[in-house]
């Protein structure tokens, strides 16, 4: 049963799970320093009916791209709390049976923080990942669309480029 209340989040991450910090098992992540926190501040969004950053898409139940980020993360070594205490939020929604699964701004900012990267500056590094996309949107209106036209929210398709496959 997925957690209504900030009480009943505590009470998951507290199932039986296996989450390493530094070469220590941890018992509760609830209440390790690492994690505490962190859980606080979830169940309190919880209890106010708010939206926690960096889980769930729009429209994919699995971001691609995140699975790519971890690996990317651990070959580099850098593999830290931050990134372990995302991974436990995603399976305590996963033991729960809720799809909401880390998204790539989550990723990011895990990675981030476990360089040691100042947090008010996740913003700026989530903007400037999206500028080539943006940039490419750009492009293409300036030389395939009439200026200032409507775009119909459900009749529209892609027929732009296929996808390609670009090595790593």
């Amino acid at each position: 049963m997925a957690a209504r209340t900030g009480k009943e989040f505590v009470a998951g991450l507290r199932s039986p799970r296996e989450v390493w910090v530094n070469g220590e098992k941890v018992s509760d992540v609830a209440s390790h320093p690492a994690f505490a926190g962190a859980a606080r501040t979830l169940a309190e969004m919880k209890d106010a009916g708010e939206r926690m950053p960096g889980f769930g898409h729009r429209y994919h139940t699995k971001d691609p791209r995140t699975a790519r980020l971890f690996e990317l993360a651990r070959e580099a070594g850098v593999d830290g709390a931050h990134i372990k205490a995302a991974r436990a939020v995603e399976k305590s929604f996963a033991d729960a049976r809720k799809a909401l699964p880390i998204n790539v701004d989550g990723v990011i900012g895990a990675i981030l923080a476990d360089l040691g990267m100042n947090p008010a500056a996740f913003n700026g590094i989530f903007m400037i990942a999206r500028t080539p996309g943006l940039v490419a949107h750009v492009i293409e209106e300036q030389t395939r669309e009439k200026p200032m036209r409507r775009i119909d929210p459900v009749n529209h398709g892609y027929d732009g480029p296929p996808p390609r496959n670009i090595p790593a």
